[in-house]
């Protein structure tokens, strides 16, 4: 990209021709533009198109839940955003053609709180499920007080997750329940806490049901 120095050509501004007259710093300066465009369109690229489309809209599916909070807390101190930051963390999760790869690999929580200790379910005999952990001492990182929050993906239906603010606790050390009407089996849990003012919040666990 070249200095101009001309009195006239320093009037101009845009695109004129091949070349482009651009301002920055007080200062015009011209560079050539490129003969044609070329879309990307390898296989590898439009993979990757597949896979950001299906992550986004993952993403916008979920704005009645904590996950934009969630996420614009984990990205404190990072250079991007929250949004930018869940696209990163789950974009792996998908094939090119917009479906799941691997539910393993999706995240829904990032952050400081502690995680339970020995957090596992159970498949009861009457059809429920029951989730079990340890209840951690008071740490900076973790409070009795903490809640468990639970995002449900049933897999016919993978982007319409749904979430379920319990009203568990830490020291409770077991939440039963039973699937929502109509949501059917295989089905995904990711579980995770908040502390009580929902500002900060730990990674979350994956369970197949």
């Amino acid at each position: 990209m070249a200095e101009i120095d001309s009195d006239f050509v320093q009037t101009l501004s845009g695109k004129i021709g091949g070349v482009s007259v651009v301002e920055r710093y007080g200062k015009k300066f011209a560079r050539l533009l490129p003969g044609t465009y070329h879309d990307a369109q390898s296989e590898e690229q439009l993979q990757q198109r597949g896979k950001l489309k299906a992550v986004t809209v993952l993403y916008q599916r979920m704005k009645d839940s904590p996950i934009r909070r969630i996420w614009r807390v984990a990205a404190i101190g990072l250079p991007m955003s929250g949004y930018n930051l869940f696209l990163k963390r789950n974009i792996h999760a998908f094939r090119g053609d917009g479906f799941v790869a691997d539910y393993s690999q999706l995240h829904f929580s990032e952050g400081v709180r502690q995680q339970a200790e020995n957090l596992n379910l159970e498949t009861m005999s009457d059809g429920n499920f029951t989730l079990h952990w340890t209840c951690n001492p008071d740490t900076a990182s973790s409070s009795h007080t903490d809640q468990l929050l639970i995002i449900l993906i049933e897999e016919k239906t993978s982007f319409l997750p749904l979430y379920i603010a319990t009203t568990v606790c830490r020291a409770d050390e077991n939440y039963t329940f039973r699937l929502p009407a109509g949501v059917s089996l295989p089905s995904h849990l990711y579980c995770f806490f908040s502390n009580e003012n929902f500002y900060q919040f730990s990674n979350d666990k994956h369970f197949q049901l």
